[in-house]
């Protein structure tokens, strides 16, 4: 049986995300905008992806943009300091209000998470996305341009790099791709709706 309190939790979440929040940027620039969810009491792992973003070739790259779970005067710092010497355009996005105060209090980091790539799409100005793993350690210097770069030429909605792998998708010949380094079109991201949908939406994407 639902309880009363979770039935209008799904009834929150179907109305606040029914779909993606509008956003009409002033231009949409061809390239990639980096998106860096964090956990923002856990600062160093802003500080490691930052580390290994910098350390990136950025030929297509349009900006980078992180978004803190939780906003401190720790990341506005890290982020801040960081600005001086960015290769391209760096901010910081905060979630929308009131997801801003109710998601810490929460403790659902699988929401978090979602509010976090929700809101950087919503915000992003460039035609594609990129989706770091903020504790990713990236040893090729061009994969990110290299992720762009495919799914665009190719005409591809969206491009991982490595499968999830789960048995019952295995028995089903099917292969969801990982979400690290998940580059994605903007706009068809924008066109998915039906957010807050009970069946999770998975990405079946090539790999090869």
């Amino acid at each position: 049986m639902t309880s009363p309190s979770s039935s209008l939790g799904a009834r929150y979440w179907r109305a606040r995300l029914g779909r993606w929040p509008v956003s009409s940027p002033a231009t949409v620039e061809d390239g990639y905008t980096v998106l860096v969810p964090v956990p923002g009491d856990l600062p160093v792992f802003l500080r490691v992806a930052l580390a290994v973003i910098r350390h990136q070739q950025a030929a297509y790259r349009v900006e980078t943009i992180v978004l803190p779970d939780l906003v401190t005067t720790v990341v506005r710092d890290i982020v801040k300091q960081a600005q001086d010497d960015w290769p391209g355009r760096l901010r910081m996005q905060l979630l929308p209000i009131p997801e801003r105060w109710a998601l810490p209090r929460l403790n659902n980091p699988g929401r978090n998470h979602a509010l976090q790539l929700i809101t950087g799409v919503a915000h992003s100005s460039s035609s594609h996305v990129v989706l770091h793993d903020a504790d990713l350690f990236l040893m090729e210097p061009d994969i990110l341009d290299r992720q762009y770069a495919t799914c665009s030429k190719r005409w591809l909605a969206c491009l991982g790099v490595s499968p999830v792998w789960d048995p019952w998708f295995a028995d089903h010949d099917r292969y969801p791709a990982a979400t690290w380094e998940l580059c994605a079109r903007s706009d068809w991201l924008k066109s998915l709706t039906s957010l807050a949908s009970s069946r999770p939406m998975t990405l079946y994407i090539s790999t090869t």
